[in-house]
């Protein structure tokens, strides 16, 4: 028996163990530390007990003393009859399994695409036809002197009747300045794209729908895209059928959706949203305006403010001009910010404030205010007219109306 385990987490690892499920508990082999992860093989001398004189009715993978903040998972078991341990390989029925999913996944889109008339206008024979497609047959001068029908086995000639072209059914070549009203129209293609990726499928237009079924015959991959009134879906499949990326975008907003890891129902996925709040970028490198005498330090040490969607970042060396060696009061204002600068909700600023540029009392720490309007002000006591101060922070702003 083999298998191979991880362990993920914090805390104790514990250790694992081999053995019977009921009476005689018979232990295969030792019991192991368990590690981030590892390989178990245990070889075992059948014993005819086992099953004759106890109640077992199978094998036990036994975890002691594992961290309740850990996850401990098995996979790759497999069970072998002999004396040597081999590589783990997929059983052939889970072998099939995966063969019937692939082709599951793929019947729907070959379906489509084999239910698709193919009309085809040329000199030579259309290959691979199938019951159904036309040929209009081109003479040496590009006219079109036949029609032909495949009926199965040959291309029989058919003739364009009346009746044909009344009524409930045409079939043409070209149709040159028409209005077609009411009507459903159905096309396959098989193309390899610029990013040399080759595409078959089906593209259908109906009920105020443009939808686009398709595959990429060399991986298996299969994909539908829509598009209507209320805007765009993007689903790509793997060979399973199981959708590892889906594109939306309706109603103003991009959604985007990727596969983290299982299948089917065991999927997880990372999803997320766009829309243009996400997409506003915008800097200054001065306020709206300063209050109580403040500037910045130097033009080598500005003020800057910057946004990037909905983070914003600011940061500033200021001076203070003022001559008075009185205190500012708590909430006395710095500068405004424009309004694209305002919090989402109050922020807190953390900085610094000096006696001078050399002030021989050094940094001292401080804290500043960003209240909803977008006004910088003053946190801390002991804030004195003709300090300077430097300060920088991160924030997430309100949505621009």
């Amino acid at each position: 028996m083999s298998f191979d385990y991880t362990n993920v987490g914090t805390g104790a690892y514990g250790t694992i163990l081999v053995q019977l499920n009921e009476t005689p508990w018979a232990r295969f082999g030792v019991t192991d530390a368990m590690k981030d992860n590892g390989h178990v093989v245990r070889t075992v001398q059948w014993q005819s007990g086992w099953t004759t004189s106890g109640t077992a009715t199978g094998i036990l993978i036994r975890m002691d003393d594992v961290a309740t903040t850990r996850t401990v998972t098995v996979y790759n078991m497999q069970f072998e009859r002999g004396n040597k341990a081999t590589d783990h390989k997929v059983a052939p029925e889970d072998t099939q399994g995966q063969i019937d999913k692939v082709n599951n996944g793929l019947a729907d889109t070959n379906s489509k695409i084999a239910a698709v008339t193919k009309v085809d206008s040329q000199a030579t024979a259309p290959t691979n036809p199938k019951k159904g497609d036309q040929w209009w047959v081109k003479d040496a001068n590009g006219e079109i002197n036949a029609f032909k029908i495949w009926d199965g086995t040959q291309w029989a000639p058919s003739t364009i009747t009346q009746s044909l072209l009344i009524i409930k059914e045409l079939d043409a070549v070209n149709i040159n300045g028409s209005v077609i009203n009411g009507s459903e129209f159905t096309n396959n293609f098989d193309f390899t794209g610029i990013d040399k990726i080759h595409f078959q499928g089906v593209t259908q237009i109906k009920d105020g729908a443009v939808n686009i079924t398709w595959k990429i015959p060399e991986n298996n991959q299969t994909g539908e895209t829509k598009l209507d009134a209320s805007g765009l879906i993007s689903v790509i499949r793997d060979s399973s059928g199981t959708a590892f990326s889906t594109i939306r975008l309706q109603m103003g907003r991009l959604y985007l959706s990727d596969l983290l890891s299982g299948t089917g129902s065991s999927a997880k996925f990372i999803t997320g949203r766009l829309d243009a709040q996400d997409t506003i970028r915008n800097s200054i490198a001065t306020p709206t305006y300063y209050t109580n005498g403040w500037a910045p330090w130097t033009d080598y040490w500005p003020f800057l403010l910057k946004r990037n969607g909905r983070q914003i970042t600011i940061s500033g060396y200021l001076k203070n001009t003022g001559s008075s060696s009185s205190d500012f009061s708590i909430g006395a204002s710095i500068l405004r910010l424009p309004d694209w600068g305002e919090p989402f909700t109050p922020a807190i600023i953390p900085g610094t404030r000096q006696n001078a540029v050399t002030g021989s009392t050094g940094d001292v720490p401080v804290v500043l205010g960003l209240d909803k309007s977008g006004i910088l002000h003053i946190e801390s006591s002991g804030f004195k007219v003709g300090q300077w101060l430097s300060f920088s922070a991160s924030y997430f702003g309100k949505d621009l109306s």
